[in-house]
């Protein structure tokens, strides 16, 4: 959806979708359009600013995206690199001079 486009467009958009694809701020009436949706995909983190009442009451899974998630995958690809190398011991021994 047109994160620039007027509510009652958004609203007509969602009341003929399958599957949603939203961005942070997505008024409720947005949502309660959508009641043909089978799935929503909000693209934030979190879940705080979402109409969940709403949600609950069409019963619509929704997934959010972390905005992360790139640097998270990177950070645990090194963490496996520092334990299969066994980067701390050898840290350690340097620093104690072995």
């Amino acid at each position: 959806m047109d994160p620039k486009a007027n509510v009652s467009d958004l609203c007509r958009e969602a009341a003929d979708a399958d599957f949603c694809i939203m961005g942070v701020d997505v008024p409720e009436a947005v949502f309660r359009a959508a009641k043909k949706a089978k799935f929503i995909q909000y693209m934030s983190s979190g879940f705080g600013q979402l109409p969940l009442n709403v949600l609950d009451e069409l019963g619509v899974p929704i997934a959010q995206m972390k905005t992360h998630s790139i640097s998270v995958a990177e950070h645990a690809v090194t963490l496996t690199l520092v334990t299969l190398r066994k980067m701390a011991t050898s840290a350690r021994l340097m620093a104690e001079g072995a």
